[in-house]
């Protein structure tokens, strides 16, 4: 900076610099104490930095992994909100923070939103709810896919136009639908006896679990919503279950575990076998269940 000396009697001015004082950051905030400039990066949060946080709390891991890995970073004022709900804008953030926060796309919003409309609108077009018997649909995997195409109409469902909409109502619908009555199936019964050698169940209950979640949450007026949430539990529930969850009395969503269970599909250890080995691939299924939580 510059000082400026005026002479009280002829008015004339003199400058001279001064010497800057630097930066000072004494509370450690990234911001300098004299001038307020901002200094760095934010410091990144700690899981022991949020109040609301139980360092012996059931949720301690896996809060812990996202404030590590910078994918969240708290609800404001030193809170986490630990049994809070992950809106759809969260989730959002959460997966852009994942991909790296990549800056620039190419592509700008209106022409992105065009292009993931025809597509989701191509995909439904296509299902048999709505173009007949020439279509996909009512056949394996094709509730995983109805769900993801669900999905992703839904996280834009107020800037779709109404015929795309109707398009992805149709097709959620008719997959939905399938499970009503369904027969949960499982890799070992109640006794033990492998039922499906070399085959568990658990990645098929979960994202089978997809469709139902999707659908009750779009749809929570809908006549048959009581029937998709039942069988949707009971899927999330046998998806990963191990044989001695048959056992347990404890109750989960309003059912208990030995009554509702009918078989396992996990190994007591963690373990599941698929491809008549045991599959590292179908023990990380478990991100179809993870994928209900974060839509409820």
């Amino acid at each position: 900076g510059v000082k400026t000396y005026t002479c009280t009697v002829c008015k004339e001015t003199k400058t001279e610099a001064i010497a800057a004082l630097g930066h000072v950051d004494a509370d450690k905030d990234n911001k300098c104490d004299r001038c307020g400039e901002k200094l760095g990066e934010d410091p990144k949060p700690t899981y022991s930095d949020f109040t609301d946080l139980d360092p012996n709390g059931w949720y301690h891991d896996g809060v812990n992994y996202m404030i590590e890995n910078g994918m969240m970073n708290g609800v404001g004022d030193g809170m986490f909100e630990p049994n809070g709900s992950v809106t759809r804008a969260m989730l959002v953030t959460i997966l852009y923070r994942q991909a790296g926060s990549p800056k620039v796309t190419g592509v700008g919003q209106k022409e992105a939103l065009h292009f993931t409309e025809k597509l989701i609108a191509s995909m439904a077009w296509h299902h048999k709810a709505n173009s007949g018997e020439k279509g996909w649909g009512d056949q394996w995997q094709s509730a995983l896919w109805a769900a993801q195409g669900a999905e992703a109409a839904w996280f834009l469902w107020d800037k779709l136009s109404e015929q795309t909409r109707n398009l992805v109502l149709k097709m959620l619908i008719h997959e939905a639908d399938r499970f009503i009555g369904y027969q949960v199936p499982y890799y070992q019964d109640k006794e033990g006896r492998i039922v499906t050698p070399g085959d568990t169940k658990a990645e098929e209950n979960a994202w089978n679990s997809n469709i139902l979640t999707i659908a009750c949450d779009m749809l929570p007026r809908h006549p048959h919503f009581q029937q998709w949430f039942e069988k949707n539990r009971e899927l999330q529930i046998s998806a990963y279950a191990r044989p001695s969850d048959l056992k347990r009395h404890e109750t989960v969503d309003g059912v208990i575990l030995s009554e509702i269970l009918q078989g396992s599909n996990m190994n007591e250890d963690g373990t599941v076998v698929n491809h008549n080995r045991i599959h590292p691939d179908y023990m990380v299924a478990f991100m179809h269940s993870a994928t209900n939580v974060l839509l409820d």
